[in-house]
C-alpha cells in the first residue's frame, strides 16, 4: 500500500541500509549503495538513517553464508552473519536499477530478536511477494512510495 508523498530528501553521501519483511516472515536487508530508493516509511521509524546499521550489527552473530551473488563486503559480510536475508543496488550489470539479491544467510533471523525500532520497520515495510527467496530482483518502487537519488518520490528514473 503506497504512502503520502512527503518532503523527505534522499541521504546525502550514505551506504543506507533499510528493513523489509516477506509474506512468510523472513526479514531482508537493503543495501542502497547510496541511491537505491527507500521507502518513505522508513523515515518516520528512523529519522537518522545511519542509526538502522548500527543497530543491526547489535544483534547476535547466528548464520553463515548460504548463498552469495556477487555481493559487496560491506556491509553485507556483517549483515549475513546476523541472519539477514541481503539485497543490494549496486549488484555487477544492474541494467535495470532493481534490487538484486545478494545474499541468503543458512539461519534466518527471528523478528523477536530485534530492536522494537526494527522491528516496526520490518513489519511496517511489508512486502506483497510470498518469499524473498524466490524473488531474485525487487522494484520497491512498485509497491512503496518512494525517495529516490534525484529527490524522485515513487516513479522510476
Amino acid at each position: 500500500m503506497p504512502h503520502q508523498k512527503s518532503s523527505v530528501i534522499y541521504p546525502k553521501d550514505l551506504d543506507a541500509v533499510w528493513l523489509a519483511m516477506d509474506q512468510s516472515g523472513s526479514i531482508a536487508v537493503f543495501v542502497t549503495s547510496g541511491e537505491g530508493p527507500i521507502p518513505i516509511t522508513v523515515f518516520g521509524i528512523f529519522a537518522q538513517l545511519e542509526n538502522i546499521e548500527p543497530e543491526l550489527l547489535m544483534l547476535p552473530e547466528i548464520s553463515g553464508k548460504r548463498w552469495d551473488h556477487g555481493a559487496r563486503c560491506i556491509p553485507t559480510t556483517q549483515t549475513l552473519l546476523r541472519g539477514l536475508i541481503v539485497y543490494d543496488w549496486k549488484m555487477p550489470f544492474n541494467q535495470d536499477n532493481t534490487y538484486k539479491l545478494a545474499v541468503i544467510p543458512s539461519n534466518g533471523v527471528r523478528l523477536q530478536d530485534m530492536s522494537s525500532g526494527l522491528q516496526r520497520m520490518a513489519c511496517s515495510i511489508r512486502l506483497p511477494i510470498a518469499r524473498f527467496l524466490d524473488t531474485p530482483q525487487l522494484d520497491v518502487r512498485d509497491v512503496w512510495d518512494c525517495v529516490q537519488l534525484q529527490g524522485q518520490h515513487g516513479s522510476k528514473a
